[in-house]
């Protein structure tokens, strides 16, 4: 639909996708045609279009990297992908959410916070998956590997939801509101910080320790609750003894991608 999200549907993700996203061709019925690849998933119908017009995707986006270093954000990508299709861009009927589906797996970071920078893709990796899978008429193995990590990150996604009612964007926030609040209280690091916490001084941490601390001590903001709290114990607590390790601790909060910590039944990998 038109001005749906590009990469997520929470606007906190960066208001440069939302800009991204005003209109792609696919949105617009007004815009519809049968073009080459009709009824084709969205990376078939790429492939179809660049072997036919004989396309050199890397060539044709590479104008746009004025850094050349392999990294453009979000606007700047759609329109290098429109220019490396041209006048075939209508006929490709590419929706704002295929975009998002071939957008994903090369995205460096999502700003999880009002000020941080936009998010980047790295264009040189998908052109050259893209270019394969057109010349070669099968996806490569880094194509293969990047859908594979994708689906499976967010089935484990998914699983935070219905397992505890808790958003990726919303754990995420929280844990980065759990760290930044130790740090404050102490300048020695995290371990120093969990040992303020640690009451009963045994060298580990229980989850009603933890909720104490950041939800009755502390003004704590809305995504700091008694979901989110669950799943830092639960992800720090290998051996669901409801005792947690200051290392184990500092291990899952100070983690880039959270999911890495997720159970193994559904977490990537």
């Amino acid at each position: 639909m038109p001005g749906s999200s590009v990469v997520s549907p929470d606007p906190r993700m960066g208001p440069e996708k939302i800009r991204a996203s005003l209109g792609l061709p696919g949105d617009y019925s007004t815009l519809a045609s049968i073009g080459l690849g009709e009824g084709l998933p969205i990376w078939e119908r790429m492939a179809t279009i660049i072997r036919h017009r004989r396309l050199d995707v890397r060539q044709l986006m590479a104008g746009f990297d004025y850094r050349s270093c392999g990294l453009i954000d979000l606007l700047t990508f759609q329109r290098a992908l429109c220019n490396a299709f041209g006048p075939q861009w209508t006929e490709l009927a590419m929706t704002s959410a295929e975009f998002n589906q071939v957008v994903e797996p090369y995205i460096t970071r999502k700003p999880m916070r009002d000020g941080e920078p936009g998010a980047l893709v790295m264009w040189v990796q998908y052109a050259s998956d893209l270019q394969q899978l057109a010349d070669e008429r099968r996806p490569g193995k880094d194509l293969l590997d990047r859908l594979a990590f994708i689906e499976a990150k967010e089935k484990a996604s998914a699983a935070l939801v219905d397992e505890y009612g808790v958003t990726e964007w919303e754990l995420k926030s929280a844990f980065q509101y759990f760290k930044d609040t130790i740090e404050l209280m102490s300048k020695y690091g995290l371990t120093h910080g969990f040992r303020r916490i640690d009451t009963d001084h045994k060298g580990s941490l229980q989850g009603d320790e933890l909720r104490k601390f950041y939800m009755e001590d502390a003004h704590c903001p809305w995504y700091c609750n008694d979901r989110t709290i669950d799943v830092l114990v639960d992800f720090a607590d290998l051996n669901q003894d409801d005792s947690i390790g200051y290392l184990e601790l500092s291990a899952v909060i100070e983690c880039d991608d959270i999911i890495e910590f997720a159970p193994r039944s559904y977490r990537p990998g």
